[in-house]
């Protein structure tokens, strides 16, 4: 009774659960609610995200990142939040999982591309030579013309593609590398930077690092919880910065909360860093008053 009171309902419950099942490789995977996209709550999420864009509902916060030898900010990463209506402000977690079930994923990628290069372009006409960095899901991969989409952005609004870093998580990278290899490519080709985020949680993507045209590892935030304190989470960042530097790829530590986090990853070879210890996320109009108080001046 507990998995539906009726035909229509174990149907559908049992599909899901088989989907489920299918994706992750088990035999035998039990109905859970919190795996159901069509949950009376989700169906609601997915109808109010359709056109929050165009609502004005959607917001980009900017998290600078520094550079650790020179302890300059060079390049602040766009976050979105999501202002919805009676429910407050929602973070990606919350709603970029259901956008990208439902579709609206598509909005919202396009939206992110042209606030954050919009961004970009008026801090460095306003004499601020700060980059910017956005994150492309994984159905943001698949987006048909992605890259005509970020081609048209940078040249609308005038920005250097060399100022712009696509983010791409590798478990992202993994689902389906061939699609990743070939949108990093037609960027690369554009002068357009990439990085693999979260590096280190995902499948491993250590035969494809190789081929894959990216300039930066991101590790990521768990690794560097309690100040990497726990000799394992050292010697995995050690071993990554490492690996980078053999490839001549750029290594950036997340989730910096403390002094000492800044100068340990500093030690261990990291090139950039950006946590709450750095900064908080910013508003576009609030970086230009926070670099010139917070000690990380942006580079001259």
């Amino acid at each position: 009774p507990a998995d539906g009171d009726s035909a229509d309902t174990l149907l559908r419950r049992a599909a899901v659960a088989a989907a489920v099942a299918k994706r992750r490789a088990q035999p035998v995977f039990r109905y859970d609610s919190e795996c159901d996209p069509f949950t009376q709550e989700r169906l609601a999420v997915v109808t109010d995200l359709w056109g929050a864009a165009e609502r004005g509902e959607l917001r980009l916060e900017f998290l600078p990142a520094v550079d650790l030898p020179a302890r300059n900010t060079v390049s602040a990463e766009a976050l979105v939040r999501w202002r919805r209506p009676g429910k407050g402000l929602l973070f990606p977690c919350d709603f970029i999982p259901i956008a990208e079930r439902s579709g609206s994923i598509r909005e919202i990628t396009r939206w992110v591309i042209q606030e954050a290069v919009a961004a970009c372009a008026t801090w460095q006409s306003d004499g601020i030579p700060l980059g910017v960095a956005v994150n492309l899901s994984t159905a943001g991969i698949h987006e048909p013309g992605i890259v005509e989409i970020i081609e048209q952005a940078l040249q609308v609004h005038g920005l250097p593609p060399t100022s712009l870093t696509v983010e791409l998580t590798e478990s992202g990278v993994m689902r389906d590398p061939k699609v990743a290899t070939q949108v990093l490519g037609s960027l690369h080709a554009l002068g357009v930077r990439s990085a693999i985020d979260d590096f280190g949680t995902g499948y491993s993507c250590l035969a494809h690092l190789r081929n894959l045209p990216v300039h930066a590892l991101k590790i990521d935030r768990s690794f560097l919880q309690g100040g990497l304190a726990d000799p394992q989470d050292r010697n995995i960042v050690q071993s990554t910065v490492n690996l980078a530097h053999q490839l001549g790829l750029s290594v950036v530590a997340e989730g910096v909360e403390s002094e000492a986090t800044l100068e340990l990853v500093s030690s261990l070879g990291c090139h950039r860093a950006q946590g709450h210890h750095i900064a908080r996320p910013l508003h576009r109009r609030s970086l230009g008053p926070w670099l010139s108080t917070s000690g990380f001046p942006a580079l001259a």
